[in-house]
């Protein structure tokens, strides 16, 4: 009976110590946001830290970010997408993360039978919809559509076992990044904070990448907007992970008709 009363003391003293512990750091939600990839990322991290303290790493997140907006822009000049996009050779060198992320856009493409197809930019631009368009949109003609239609099929594109070389099999074939390059921002992002030691944080940008939970201890929550509602679809716990989505509600134009 001894040895229970002192085992309940024990716990009793470790719960109200854990309970003062919490009180004093007081942890609290940090957030910050970054304009990049054409879109905005706003990263939230549960932390005890002042916010001046914070400023070195959200630099270094913009500094990523700012890293991802350049090399893979489907228009800066100096991107590895603009170069692949530019080739005058059909096998063009590459750097391994584009290629492992190629090869991954490619066996979506087959998982969804072509519905995902990273050579998809010619209709994107036909339509306006390319990265930076924002004007002279207008209603491409069917015989357009045709044309920019034969300039589409993933399958054209081999990517080699080593990831460092692609290939080209139609010279007409161009890559779109923005349907995957952001999603693996996010996760890099994921990657630094855990560098840093966060263990609790939520990355976003339409897409989601997290861990852990909120500072009260509770499960993140994550909206999902419905597509043709000015409403939620769905409110999903989130703990650890990634939730991406899909749609044509954020990037697209009415011409009245």
């Amino acid at each position: 009976m001894k040895n229970k009363s002192s085992a309940l003391t024990v716990n009793t003293i470790a719960i109200c110590t854990l309970f003062l512990w919490c009180q004093k750091v007081s942890l609290h939600h940090a957030q910050k946001q970054f304009f990049r990839m054409s879109t905005v990322v706003e990263a939230t991290v549960v932390t005890d830290q002042p916010d001046a303290a914070l400023i070195p790493l959200w630099n270094s997140i913009d500094s990523l970010l700012e890293f991802w907006d350049e090399h893979y822009s489907q228009t800066n000049m100096r991107s590895d997408v603009h170069r692949l996009n530019t080739r005058i050779s059909p096998a063009v060198l590459i750097p391994r993360q584009l290629g492992r992320m190629m090869a991954d856009a490619m066996a979506w493409g087959d998982t969804t039978h072509g519905m995902f197809d990273l050579t998809i930019l010619p209709v994107k631009e036909l339509w306006g919809l390319g990265e930076g368009d924002t004007v002279h949109r207008r209603r491409p003609s069917a015989e357009a559509l045709t044309d920019a239609v034969q300039k589409i099929d993933y399958r054209k594109v081999r990517i080699s076992p080593g990831r460092d070389t692609a290939y080209f099999s139609n010279p007409a074939v161009t890559v779109d990044a923005g349907g995957f390059a952001k999603g693996y921002a996010l996760i890099e992002t994921g990657k630094l904070l855990d560098s840093r030691g966060f263990r609790n944080y939520l990355v976003a940008s339409g897409d989601v990448v997290g861990r852990g939970r909120r500072c009260n201890g509770k499960p993140w929550r994550i909206g999902i907007q419905h597509p043709r509602a000015n409403r939620l679809l769905a409110i999903v716990p989130f703990d650890t992970g990634a939730v991406f989505t899909s749609g044509d509600y954020e990037n697209f134009w009415m011409d009245g008709n």
